[in-house]
């Protein structure tokens, strides 16, 4: 199974909503107005990757993630075989594992 690339639009920090492509995991939300916006905390920038920023890590309702790897892409998206247990793929294809 691949997910695909632009499966979902990136927020100004370059995650998609939920940023958790194909998990469980959801981003904390908070209802604006009329619609939902996603609570992020991110840590300091380390590099960038299909034009969007690497983040060292990100914390989700009180969880934080650590980057850990750039996901093997093609054109149809990122295989979820290369994903393991604790790790969450975020696009545009970045891994990161969530820390100990």
């Amino acid at each position: 199974m691949h997910v695909p690339k632009e499966s979902a639009e990136p927020d100004d920090n370059g995650f998609a909503g939920g940023a958790a492509l194909g998990f469980g995991n959801q981003f904390s939300k908070q209802l604006q107005g009329d619609k939902f916006v996603t609570k992020q905390e991110y840590g300091r920038a380390i590099g960038s990757h299909l034009g969007k920023p690497i983040y060292e890590s990100f914390k989700d309702q009180g969880v934080t993630y650590i980057f850990d790897r750039v996901a093997q892409c093609d054109t149809e998206g990122c295989p979820l075989d290369q994903v393991k247990h604790g790790e969450l793929l975020v696009n545009p294809g970045l891994i990161y594992k969530q820390a100990s």
